[in-house]
């Protein structure tokens, strides 16, 4: 998206967490509930995952007890037990991106000021301690627990402003295109994450120069 634009100085980095520090994968979270045929696969996706009750969990207004609950009532009562893994345990273990830890820690290291801006339940605080890297940020904004979600520019002032940043000497890692959007509007200069630590570091010592 914008990955060639040239940023002289930063001192924090923000990162996203899935599909950046850890994988979300729920195909593999499917096949690791045991969920082999592929109609109760669909099904479960359709009615976990893609359905228009997950962001509910991001956003603060349901917990995962009242998604199961729906998405039970949705559902054959043969894959009651595999819709409490896929919502209570899809964490169970985590899956790291490759590399990530390695680059968190070097970037941390350097000087940079490093934090976490997802869109994730509450449960994310359960499993945060398990995604590889997360010794090294200094604190966390998730966006269940103060109700703003990204793209949305308020969560992004919302971050700046808690932490005193400077949005001109920041940069976001996401994976999603709009997310980075949200970020830019609010003067926040951004980096598109494809799963590609190497590439990612590549652009962090050849563009960015570590500003204290």
């Amino acid at each position: 998206m914008n990955n060639c634009m040239s940023i002289k100085k930063i001192d924090t980095i923000i990162f996203d967490m899935g599909n950046v520090l850890m994988s979300f994968e729920p195909e593999t979270f499917l096949s690791r509930a045991g969920v082999e045929d592929k109609a109760d696969r669909q099904l479960l996706l359709d009615v976990i995952f893609k359905s228009k009750d997950w962001p509910r969990l991001d956003t603060g207004e349901w917990d995962e007890k009242d998604l199961e609950e729906c998405a039970k009532s949705k559902l054959p009562t043969r894959l009651h037990e595999a819709a409490g893994i896929l919502i209570n345990r899809w964490d169970d273990p985590i899956i790291p991106v490759t590399g990530m830890e390695e680059l968190v820690k070097k970037c941390k290291d350097s000087g940079f000021r490093l934090l976490l801006l997802s869109n994730a339940s509450r449960r994310q605080h359960e499993y945060w301690e398990r995604v590889p890297g997360h010794q090294y940020f200094e604190d966390t904004v998730i966006s269940a627990d103060v109700r703003m979600v990204k793209p949305d520019k308020d969560i992004f002032t919302y971050t700046i402003e808690k932490f005193n940043l400077n949005p001109s000497s920041c940069l976001f890692v996401d994976d999603v295109e709009s997310n980075l959007a949200g970020a830019q509007s609010v003067g926040i200069n951004t980096f598109l994450f494809k799963k590609d630590a190497a590439s990612l570091e590549r652009y962090i010592w050849k563009n960015v120069t570590i500003h204290s």
